[in-house]
């Protein structure tokens, strides 16, 4: 397996319009536009999996955008996708970031949180997740 970092929007745009949307539908799931900083692994057979980093103004980045390709392995995606989480954390430490958040309902990706030391509560603190779509503002 092999690591690319998608470092243009033409590339990014590529993989997302040519493996991610279908990655996504295989699994009824509505695909998520790839983060402007994100990595693909192939193998002998193509794309595998990507994954990326979203960088916030605060002090932690978002490693999301996550999709593997159906047909691989349980074991395959594993794999790859602890391939990109690793590479996402090291980006986000070397670029000043104290935390990395992730959420999924994903039990491969939420795996991979026990296997990178991840922590539900951060200092105290805990994920609060709004739904915007539960909002509506007249004007």
């Amino acid at each position: 397996m092999k690591v690319y970092r998608l470092a243009t929007p033409a590339a990014r745009i590529k993989i997302f319009e040519e493996y991610t949307c279908a990655w996504y539908r295989a699994r009824d799931q509505k695909p998520d536009p790839l983060p402007d900083t994100c990595w693909l692994v192939e193998d002998e057979k193509g794309p595998l999996a990507v994954g990326g980093l979203i960088r916030t103004d605060s002090d932690f980045a978002l490693i999301d955008g996550y999709a593997a390709r159906p047909d691989a392995s349980s074991e395959e995606r594993h794999r790859a996708l602890g391939m990109i989480s690793l590479i996402a954390i090291k980006t986000a430490k070397e670029q000043g970031f104290s935390r990395c958040l992730c959420m999924s309902r994903v039990p491969s990706i939420l795996a991979h949180g026990k296997i990178m030391k991840a922590r539900e509560d951060f200092d105290g603190y805990k994920v609060v997740a709004i739904h915007l779509s539960d909002w509506e503002f007249k004007e």
